[in-house]
């Protein structure tokens, strides 16, 4: 599921829709059977046809998970190979408290949910609670290397988000992620039943 199509620039884009509406639509993170929904996620992806520099490096193999300064990841391959990078978890759903869980208290609750012995951490399958996503840019980019880097990758639309009223109404920084995405004056202002300033 995390195979990255590199035969080109569009083929890499392409394959990021599919991983991200897989991840947001049916999958879930599940620790000793207690389930995270992703509902906000960013990809970083290096590769010749998509030298993006604002991407780590990575030690994990694809689908692992890789813990860093920034968050955590989800492998989409590690360095040495033909591509590598990995897909940010900005945000989660807590599917048993119904609740959204933001950036700064990602690895906290996956952690919580951990115990002293034996742990099963996977990725599951899950009956779907919302039917379409939305791409925004990558939020708080860093500095990434080179001119040519900020202007080819600062403004890609590899951030993607729920579409569902119900996690924005209280979403931190929804303004930012809404004001950034693809979605129309019209279609922001229904979703959140108000306009915002662009």
């Amino acid at each position: 599921m995390f195979e990255i199509e590199n035969s080109s620039k569009d083929s890499i884009i392409e394959s990021f829709d599919r991983i991200a509406k897989d991840l947001i639509l049916h999958r879930a993170i599940s620790v000793n059977g207690y389930q995270f929904s992703f509902i906000d996620i960013e990809f970083y992806y290096h590769h010749e046809n998509h030298p993006d520099g604002y991407t780590l490096k990575h030690d994990r193999p694809k689908g692992e998970l890789e813990i860093h300064r920034f968050g955590i990841d989800l492998s989409l391959g590690k360095t040495g190979e033909d591509g590598y990078g990995g897909v940010l978890i900005c945000g989660l759903y807590d599917r048993s408290s119904k609740k959204p869980i933001p950036k700064p208290q990602v690895i906290r609750e996956l952690y919580n949910q951990i115990k002293m012995g034996e742990n099963k951490l996977e990725l599951v399958e899950i009956k779907p609670l919302w039917n379409d996503v939305f791409k925004s840019k990558r939020q708080n980019l860093g500095d990434p290397g080179n001119e040519k880097n900020r202007q080819d990758y600062a403004k890609s639309l590899y951030k993607f988000f729920v579409k569902d009223e119900e996690i924005l109404k209280n979403y931190k920084g929804k303004e930012a992620i809404l004001r950034s995405s693809e979605l129309r004056e019209e279609e922001i202002e229904k979703l959140i039943k108000y306009k915002i300033k662009k």
